[in-house]
């Protein structure tokens, strides 16, 4: 995954599992190889414009034992810098690090500023004291708030409403949010971000992106947070707005079910102390990257003038559902 210019992230350090090598391959030193065709596998992302501050990828290589230090040095002189391979390790033949992920975890950046009003004056003290206590007081407030939503979206559900070309009852729409949760605060060249975890097994296209964007609606009060179940749950289509893509990255990739299965191709480990210093540093680069999308793109401006385009149909979109709901109620009660 490249770095790419404009309103989308992407620094990507990668974690690689390694399979012998096949007849499709080309050598890039002597002893870390290419693969030219189907040879080599990743996770797979949302195909949505999100970025991979971890990455799992599969592939060819010559020799067995040279998982750690020269075999890392030697793939990652041949990247460009935004591009990292942070540790690898023989997983075997059958691996594919696609199909055995059986939980992948996202992050999500949203500015402060677009939930958190600006504080019309500072406090008068006599001590000093100035308005950062109570914009920090605010901010945990906010993290309390924003829980709320989140919470709604766990367990399975019909996301039909936020991808594309799926429609409620498909099998393809249902899909399971193990978590949602707010970590922390992120601040990161004069931005300050709520970083958001959601993690499920697999996730539609646009599907985290929606999420975000209506959990946005909702704490800006645009629509209640019933609106959540209402998207949910009807069989119409429903507006959902779609947040910016370059806030969204993955962070995290999980293979219990092969290490249960497989314990002896696993080890070396993906999640040892030195590979997770070499992640944060790295996530690091990917926040202010981020950062300065965001004061020089203005995506995030740019999404709030849509969302206030689209607030009428989804206001008209929740009038009419209630309205309906309580016609049926009356129609229940005679």
């Amino acid at each position: 995954e490249r770095q790419r210019t404009g309103p989308t992230p992407a620094p990507a350090p990668a974690q690689v599992g390694a399979s012998r090598p096949s007849a499709s391959t080309e050598a890039v030193d002597q002893d870390v190889l290419l693969s030219r065709e189907d040879d080599t596998d990743t996770t797979g992302g949302i195909g949505d414009g999100a970025g991979d501050d971890t990455q799992v990828a599969t592939g060819p290589a010559r020799h067995q034992c040279l998982w750690e230090g020269p075999f890392v040095e030697r793939v990652n002189a041949h990247l460009p810098p935004d591009v990292r391979v942070i540790g690898a390790t023989d997983v075997g033949r059958e691996f594919h690090a696609k199909h055995y992920c059986d939980r992948r975890r996202y992050e999500y950046l949203i500015p402060v500023n677009v939930l958190l009003a600006p504080i019309e004056a500072p406090l008068a003290s006599e001590f000093g004291i100035d308005r950062m206590f109570e914009m920090q007081d605010r901010i945990l407030q906010l993290k309390r708030a924003i829980k709320r939503p989140l919470k709604r979206f766990v367990g399975l559900h019909s996301f039909h409403n936020f991808t594309t070309g799926l429609d409620a009852g498909q099998d393809q729409a249902r899909r399971e949010v193990y978590r949602t949760y707010c970590r922390d605060l992120v601040s990161s060249r004069g931005v300050d971000f709520l970083r958001i975890s959601i993690a499920g097994r697999s996730f539609l296209y646009h599907q985290i992106r929606r999420i975000m964007g209506l959990v946005i609606a909702c704490m800006r009060g645009v629509v209640p947070v019933d609106y959540i179940n209402f998207a949910l749950t009807s069989s119409q289509p429903v507006p959902v707005p779609t947040a910016p893509a370059y806030l969204l990255y993955q962070v995290e990739c999980s293979y219990a079910r092969f290490e249960g299965k497989h314990p002896q191709h696993w080890h070396v480990g993906l999640q040892n102390e030195h590979r997770r210093d070499a992640a944060q540093r790295f996530e690091r680069k990917l926040h202010e990257h981020i950062a300065t999308l965001e004061r020089t793109e203005g995506g995030m401006q740019k999404f709030l003038s849509d969302l206030e385009v689209l607030a009428p149909a989804m206001t008209s979109a929740w009038q009419t559902s209630c309205s309906e709901q309580k016609g049926a109620e009356l129609v229940t009660d005679l």
